[in-house]
């Protein structure tokens, strides 16, 4: 059965209409060759406003988890190859560094 989110209050800042879902725990934590791990995660109604406003708060997250994780963890491990080594020497993202 289809959530009918319009219905209902987005979990971030409590007002009704609720345009989309929110994942939790975000999907970013799964790779995409993984993201079928994620499939399952619990969805809440949230505004598209509201869910884009803690992307970089989901971000921060994952970095914070990965930093940690990846000494005891070969999936973290992946994650941290994959995702943030490229974007932590990459020249061009030189102001995702300076955020972190």
């Amino acid at each position: 059965m289809e959530l009918d989110i319009e219905r209902k209050v987005c979990f971030i800042c409590g007002e009704g209409k609720a345009d989309s879902v929110d994942h939790v725990p975000p999907k970013n934590l799964f790779l995409p060759k993984y993201r079928s791990m994620g499939e399952n995660l619990i969805t809440v109604p949230a505004h598209r406003e509201c869910n884009n406003g803690t992307s970089k708060d989901d971000e921060y997250f994952r970095f914070c988890l990965l930093t940690q994780a990846m000494w005891t963890s070969e999936l973290a491990k992946e994650l941290w190859d994959e995702k943030y080594k490229v974007r932590i020497h990459d020249p061009n993202k030189a102001g995702y560094k300076k955020a972190y």
